[in-house]
């Protein structure tokens, strides 16, 4: 067996661990798609790639005793058509469903017969890694029903989080500040680490009375991946101020920012791009 120092493309990283790099995906194609394929087709070049990549190492005289590997982006697909006797092991993360789950859970965002369709499609290539994998791990119960039930004797809970019976509450528990203050159990604690947002003209509107939506832009984002920003938005931010009315008067604002992956997905459906792309909303946070 060659030495790790004979494989060009194993990098060492801390440890014991190395990384394997392949090629990133480029095609266009994908987005002339059927919109329920898009994530198929990516899926498919991803696995591609992963098997490229490992013929790479068979070609230098490398075999993996085991592999665990993550099936979300396709990376499973095809590993056990070109090592069909090494054990294989997928982390069962998620499995998309039409209903329940993440469908349905906004009553603002109602579920339609597309919704649900999209939604049992986009786990296509979960279900195929699934098949193929000689054993599935998920890091909670809950995880693991997701999947479909004709599979999870082939999946094993390996908890993965908090562990409640020594991280827990402790009642004799006490802190000492610089300046002597004593904090113990019980007591309120009123804590603050955010920058003021009161200068930002959302924020201004909402105090005003007037809820109010704007879309920003990260200067500092700085692309890693081809068409990262379709998937992600990284470089995006959809903020919404919202009065407080307390009273008939403005007491406080509620703002929140995420990433605006709707708008992308209103400019093949018209209704939620009408939805996220307002400027302004009805006023229907001001009591009648």
């Amino acid at each position: 067996m060659k030495s790790e120092s004979h494989y060009p493309n194993i990098h060492r990283r801390t440890g014991a661990q190395s990384n394997v790099r392949y090629g990133a995906v480029r095609r266009l194609t994908v987005f002339f798609a059927h919109p329920y394929l898009r994530l198929q087709e990516n899926a498919v070049l991803h696995g591609q790639q992963v098997v490229r990549a490992i013929q790479g190492l068979l070609r230098g005289g490398f075999k993996p005793d085991l592999i665990i590997g993550h099936p979300g982006w396709g990376e499973l697909l095809f590993v056990k058509d070109l090592l069909p006797d090494v054990p294989l092991i997928s982390y069962c993360e998620f499995f998309y469903r039409g209903e329940g789950l993440d469908v349905g859970f906004d009553r603002e965002d109602p579920v339609t017969l597309d919704t649900m369709c999209r939604a049992r499609a986009r786990s296509s290539h979960l279900l195929l890694s699934l098949e193929s994998c000689d054993i599935g791990i998920s890091p909670t119960g809950w995880q693991k029903s997701a999947h479909p039930q004709a599979f999870h004797d082939k999946i094993e809970v390996i908890f993965d989080g908090i562990d409640t019976p020594i991280v827990k509450p402790d009642g004799d528990a006490r802190l000492v500040l610089s300046d002597g203050t004593v904090i113990e159990r019980g007591d309120e604690i009123l804590t603050y680490v955010a920058r003021s947002l009161a200068a930002l003209p959302e924020v201004g509107e909402a105090m005003a009375g007037r809820p109010t939506t704007v879309l920003r832009q990260n200067g500092a984002y700085r692309q890693v991946y081809p068409f990262e920003w379709v998937s992600r938005a990284s470089n995006l931010r959809l903020h919404h101020a919202r009065p407080i009315w307390i009273d008939g008067k403005v007491a406080g604002v509620v703002l929140v920012s995420r990433s605006p992956r709707p708008l992308f997905r209103g400019m093949y459906v018209p209704a939620p791009f009408r939805r996220c792309c307002s400027s302004r909303s009805s006023g229907r946070g001001r009591p009648a």
